[in-house]
Parts: C-alpha cells; structure tokens; sequence
C-alpha cells in the first residue's frame, strides 16, 4: 500500500487540479456545460413526458410510453450514435451540421447531438420521478380546485406543482451526476467517425 501512494506523482496532480493546462480545462468546462444542458433540457422533457401520461387522452399515454420503452431500454452511447448518424440516414438529411455558429462561439456539431441525446435520455428517466411527484399529492387538492373554477393546467400550475417540486428535487442531483458520467461520450463519437 505504501508503495502505490508513493509511485504516484502528487505535483502532477497537484498541477492538474488547481492549474489545470488550456486542453484539460476545455474539457472540463464542456462536460459540465453538456451535463447541465442535458439535465435541464431532459428535466422540461421529463415534465412533459409526465404530463402526457397523467393525460385522459390515450394517444399521449401511449406516446409518452413508448418514449419511455424505447430510451430506456437502449444504451446511451447507442442514443448518440443514432442521434449523430442514424438520423441523419433515417430522414435523409442533416439533422446536426459540422459545426452550429453562435456568432460569439462556435459548436461542433458532434456536441449538440450528443446534449441532445443525453437530454433525451435525461427526460425519460426524470418522467418517473416527476410522475411519481405529482402521484404523491394528495388528491383532494383536485377536488378543493373544484369549487374555485379552475381548468386543470392552471390546477396544475397552482395547486399541484409546487407541493410535488418539493418530492421531486432529491433525484436531479444524482440524475445530474449520472448525466456528467457519460457526457464526454460525444467525443467518442467524432473519434469512431475518423
């Protein structure tokens, strides 16, 4: 044991955590921005799943089910590598350029599919969450909108929400630390086109 903490090199470290080179902390900065867009986007797209399938219409149920079915059941690099390549086959043109000029910056296009594979794959796995949420609010609340006249998305907004945020904040945490996991996956994706 003595021997292995005294065959790492210590400044190295040192070095690479608290002055990190220019390359390290590009690298670093994109992966927090792709984990924090995929999180974001996937927690809107997670909302919306759930919403769908509290819905009395069958055809978002079942849209909002086979979303579900299908994210979770494929491995998240194989969602990027669709998300880059096979749509692009599928529909027959480019769904995601080289490169998407911000006028300030500039992002690879590599980059944008694999954010928004990770948001797809984020929201799927926030749907349960953000159901199981709403699930838990008493449903008396619904019948205390009643007599107030309200439609249900206001019902939704005012009543319903805000109490089930509170049952909902735990899992993006680690939802997010699952999303920084894979993010540099979309590097591998350039790597595996060359």
């Amino acid at each position: 044991m003595h021997a292995l903490v005294a065959a790492i090199d210590w400044h190295l470290i040192k070095v690479r955590i608290f002055s990190p080179d220019h390359p390290f902390a590009q690298a670093l900065m994109r992966t927090i921005l792709i984990a924090v867009l995929a999180q974001l986007f996937g927690v809107l797209l997670g909302l919306a799943s759930a919403l769908f399938q509290m819905s009395r219409l069958r055809v978002l149920r079942v849209i909002s089910y086979f979303y579900v079915l299908v994210v979770r059941g494929t491995p998240l690099i194989v969602q990027i590598f669709f998300m880059y390549y096979g749509a692009n086959l599928l529909l027959g043109f480019s769904l995601f350029p080289r490169a998407v000029n911000l006028g300030v910056v500039s992002i690879d296009g590599v980059v944008v599919a694999g954010t928004v594979a990770l948001a797809i794959n984020e929201g799927a796995y926030m749907r349960e969450s953000i159901r199981a949420g709403i699930g838990a609010i008493d449903r008396g609340q619904m019948e205390a909108a009643k007599p107030r006249d309200m439609g249900y998305g206001p019902h939704m907004r005012d009543t319903d929400l805000p109490p089930a945020a509170r049952g909902i904040v735990p899992p993006p945490p680690d939802r997010c630390t699952r999303a920084c996991t894979p993010a540099p996956r979309p590097a591998r994706t350039r790597r595996a086109a060359t």
